[in-house]
């Protein structure tokens, strides 16, 4: 939404040619293929890490529990550009 209104404002004769139905897709698809990345490195990082058994135990489901190994820390100081 914010992308098709810079456009109407900024260039307002191309508008027409610029957002498109096609286009809205591949701004939608694009926008939720980069949110994908950061779930998508936990769920690689915990298959990594912890043995298969870790996903039989009964635990109360906190972020904290189950990612606390040192590359979620690291992964999330990234993403989230923590500096503690």
């Amino acid at each position: 939404m914010a992308v098709e209104r810079y456009i109407a404002v900024c260039r307002p004769l191309r508008h027409p040619q610029l957002c498109t139905v096609g286009r809205t897709y591949c701004l939608i698809g694009l926008i939720w293929g980069a949110s994908f990345i950061d779930a998508f490195a936990d769920i690689i990082i915990i298959f990594v890490t912890r043995p298969l058994s870790f996903f039989s135990v009964s635990m109360m489901c906190f972020a904290d529990a189950i990612f606390s190994v040192r590359q979620h820390k690291d992964k999330t100081t990234v993403v989230q550009v923590r500096f503690t």
